[in-house]
């Protein structure tokens, strides 16, 4: 498990989250977003016309509360969803002490 290229990376993971958390539907993840708008920009980066920027990928991430830059992370980290849940289940002092770990370990 590691790093791959962002693109990919966040085009994988952003497609898994419609296709198996949003009922394979772009508007439901837009709207989980509170941004109804961005579900067109959500089909130009499951389409890879463009690249989503890294305050985009870190928003989605505190919106939907993933832990931060599991969208840069390849595919395989989906099976850990799970942990995501219980992720959710922090208090927000201890989803940040989560974050700044997950931060530190990926500039190494």
């Amino acid at each position: 498990m590691g790093l791959i290229n962002e693109r990919d990376a966040r085009r994988g993971n952003i497609d898994y989250l419609v296709t198996k958390k949003y009922g394979n539907n772009q508007s439901e993840l837009a709207r989980a977003l509170n941004d109804k708008s961005f579900q067109r920009k959500l089909s130009y980066y499951m389409r890879n016309e463009k690249k989503m920027p890294e305050t985009k990928a870190r928003w989605i991430e505190q919106v939907l509360v993933i832990p931060t830059g599991w969208l840069d992370i390849e595919n395989r980290v989906r099976d850990g969803w799970e942990l995501i849940m219980k992720y959710r289940k922090l208090t927000e002092d201890e989803r940040a002490l989560v974050n700044s770990f997950a931060i530190f370990s990926f500039s190494m």
